[in-house]
């Protein structure tokens, strides 16, 4: 039971917090963990505040560029790498927008970028689920982006099927980095404080140094080469195209990108959300609606760096 709730307390959760997420390589079922976060949790209650931005009870903002602490919650990891970074899927990461979906990727880091956008001229692709489609349209509702930005490697020494060497397929001759995102919103839930509905509408895969890597990227991801979807992967996809209107990459650009849309993205009040169970100037913690917890650090803007 906490008896004390004080900003020594907090402030020694949180360090204890940090250290448990740094030795553990992002876990968040911790018996460490778990204490922390509930002096923490229980802290922001006693306080009353409420970050979803549709009052103004809260010091803290949620604008900003956040780096995620707890490790990543794709489905099928593969184990880690040499250096320790965990493996998946790009079927996985991707929603299996992105072909070869077997294709081995390591993830070095996922941010989570937030900012406020008008609905009435977001200045990007805005595709609204259809629950939420009069609250948007009335442009009397905060919006922001809900991106989730991965920076990836392609492992090296491993055909494009995610296996080791076999005949007829080409080989991924070194590591080659590149970006993955998923294209994101929020708006408050105007029930219930500190919670926020979350969809995600589409994304992007890029390389990340396209001077170096584009002429090997653009061979791993060649469509014309790319392995057939199997049955259970065709089905997902056509399921997707009925479902969510999925608009799936039909070539790739110049510089090597591709991106795929969800015309009609899944979500709504009390449907897709997290609620917000700790947050201050540098720290947030949310816990969505299947009970996944995800913990970010603020990115200092570039004004904010001093050198």
């Amino acid at each position: 039971q906490i008896s004390i709730l004080d900003s020594n307390t907090v402030a020694t959760a949180k360090t204890r917090l940090n250290e448990d997420l740094k030795a553990t390589g992002g876990d968040v079922e911790t018996l460490e963990f778990t204490q922390c976060v509930g002096v923490l949790e229980a802290y922001y209650k006693s306080r009353s505040w409420d970050c979803r931005g549709s009052c103004k009870v809260t010091p803290f903002s949620l604008e900003g560029n956040w780096l995620t602490l707890s490790k990543p919650t794709y489905d099928e990891c593969k184990g880690r790498n040499e250096k320790g970074d965990l493996l998946y899927t790009l079927g996985r990461m991707s929603f299996g927008m992105f072909r070869p979906m077997d294709l081995e990727c390591s993830v070095q880091a996922s941010f989570n970028n937030v900012r406020t956008i008008d609905p009435k001229n977001p200045g990007r692709p805005l595709h609204v689920p259809k629950k939420l489609m009069k609250e948007i349209q009335s442009g009397n509702i905060l919006l922001r982006t809900y991106d989730i930005v991965v920076a990836i490697t392609i492992e090296p020494g491993k055909y494009r099927r995610g296996m080791r060497k076999q005949e007829g397929y080409h080989i991924v001759p070194r590591p080659i980095k590149g970006i993955l995102t998923n294209t994101g919103y929020a708006v408050p839930d105007p029930n219930v404080p500190n919670r926020l509905s979350i969809w995600f509408s589409g994304g992007a895969l890029e390389v990340q140094d396209e001077p170096m890597d584009l002429e090997e990227w653009k061979k791993i991801f060649d469509t014309a080469c790319a392995p057939e979807r199997n049955v259970r992967e065709y089905a997902n996809i056509l399921a997707a195209r009925l479902l969510l209107g999925a608009l799936l990459p039909e070539g790739m650009e110049e510089d090597g990108s591709m991106t795929f849309d969800l015309k009609k993205p899944i979500g709504g009040h009390g449907c897709a959300y997290c609620d917000i169970v700790y947050m201050d100037d540098d720290l947030r913690i949310m816990r969505g609606h299947h009970g996944s917890v995800y913990v970010f650090s603020r990115v200092p803007e570039p004004q904010h760096i001093y050198v």
